[in-house]
């Protein structure tokens, strides 16, 4: 963060400052690359690691690591990963899992696994959760899914919000995935979005239970507000409750 005193001055907080002098202590092409990086408009949000990199190199070099490719941007996907991140997806997965075991309309898959969207032939997207009707299954190959998912679900991280939100909201749109789950656990909030018939996201309401039903999964029932409990229900008491939505 920064100070602007006047319509002239700015003052940078130390942290700044220290920048600055790790920015000269960089090799000259390295600190014209981060000038590029920062100047681009279309730069990614997140934790970039690498540029300029061929699709080639990133499935040899990055891909095993959770790594997202955007136009020749390498950026790391895990790094805002914490206990009660991993807890609500851990708890999302194996729901969907003791559901789809039940009723087996399609499969649950978890991170890490590529989705490569035709729309967008350059980019490489690792979401938290996909699930993928059995009426779609030939998209899917052991390392990726070629083609959209019938549900993208995220689960927002501090240095995710702009990309799940913003540049992941408008790329899965784009992409045609038919819903796509957006779940804050800083805000304590879930946004839950299907397409229209115009291509567009539309948001969808959850019942008078608080709970989040979808047609592609009849009976499929979620209990929203069990994402922001200090525990999250073990995998007898999910098993249960995926037996209560048959």
């Amino acid at each position: 963060m920064f100070v602007v005193n006047d319509s002239a001055a700015i003052v940078f907080d130390d942290h700044t400052a220290d920048l600055f002098s790790a920015l000269d202590a960089l090799p000259a092409d390295q600190r014209t690359a981060i000038g590029r990086v920062l100047t681009d408009p279309n730069r990614p949000n997140g934790r970039i690691i690498a540029v300029n990199i061929s699709l080639e190199t990133y499935e040899s070099d990055h891909a095993p690591f959770y790594r997202e490719y955007i136009e020749g941007y390498v950026v790391d996907n895990i790094t805002g990963a914490t206990l009660n991140h991993n807890g609500i997806v851990y708890f999302l997965y194996g729901l969907l899992d003791a559901y789809l075991g039940l009723r087996p309309v399609g499969r649950v898959i978890g991170q890490p696994y590529q989705m490569r969207l035709p729309a967008f032939p350059n980019r490489r997207r690792e979401p938290d959760i996909l699930v993928i009707l059995n009426e779609h299954q030939d998209r899917l190959s052991e390392s990726h899914i070629q083609g959209a998912p019938d549900i993208c679900i995220e689960v927002i991280s501090a240095e995710s919000i702009d990309r799940d939100r913003d540049e992941k909201f408008k790329e899965y749109e784009v992409g045609g995935i038919p819903e796509y789950w957006l779940i804050d656990p800083l805000q304590a909030q879930a946004h839950f979005y299907r397409l229209g018939a115009d291509g567009r996201y539309e948001a969808q309401p959850m019942d008078s239970d608080g709970h989040y039903q979808t047609p592609p999964l009849p009976g499929f029932s979620l209990p929203v507000a069990r994402l922001w409990g200090q525990r999250m229900p073990n995998m007898i008491e999910v098993v249960e409750m995926a037996r209560q939505m048959l």
